[in-house]
């Protein structure tokens, strides 16, 4: 793929306002809250529905992970980024409810997990997994919908809140917040592992 048409991580940050760890760097843009419409008025193309099936299961894996924090023991800084981070993944959801209420989505059964990870490395590379999954399938969603309008914008924002979420993954674990240039979209069927086991 082109230069021109992979969205490059730093722009996700931008549009976040990325920062320092803490509550305010983690606010999603309001845009991302969709609108309420009449249910119905604007069914989702066969595909996009399927894409946005699978966001929601996306974020589905997450809210799992950040909950599943709440049970172990974590350091202090990674305790307080898991809650933060469960907020806006909450809140993403909610924008994802909107879209299938108002838009015909059937979304799938969630997944039951039971995850092994009980310390700070083992839980920062579960959710450095999950949290890389999400923007790389929250931008391969984004660059092939059909009727982007009206949805675009929410995912958009959605993802720039979560490559935020990755970046800071990676600070916390001592790590580089950005690995490479651009995020090329990656196909959902490369991403589906990752939800049907987070910890590989």
């Amino acid at each position: 793929m082109s230069d021109a048409g992979r969205i490059t991580r730093a722009q996700l940050l931008r549009a976040a306002g990325a920062g320092a760890v803490g509550a305010g760097a983690l606010a999603l843009p309001g845009s991302a809250v969709a609108r309420p419409a009449r249910k119905g008025t604007n069914p989702l193309t066969p595909g996009d529905r399927e894409a946005v099936k699978f966001l929601i299961s996306l974020e589905d894996v997450q809210l799992a992970v950040y909950r599943h924090a709440a049970t172990i023991s974590l350091s202090v800084p990674v305790a307080r980024f898991a809650a933060q981070a469960l907020a806006r993944e909450t809140a993403h959801r909610a924008a994802l409810a909107v879209i299938e209420r108002t838009r015909d989505v059937v979304p799938n059964r969630p997944n039951l997990y039971v995850f092994n990870a009980n310390d700070d490395a083992t839980f920062l590379a579960l959710a450095s997994r999950v949290e890389e999954a999400a923007v790389s399938g929250y931008n391969g969603v984004i660059v092939l919908l059909e009727q982007p309008a009206g949805l675009a914008n929410v995912l958009a924002a959605i993802a720039a809140d979560e490559a935020m979420h990755a970046g800071a993954v990676r600070v916390l674990a001592g790590l580089d917040p950005v690995t490479h240039s651009f995020d090329d979209p990656i196909k959902r069927a490369d991403i589906l592992p990752v939800i049907a086991s987070p910890e590989g």
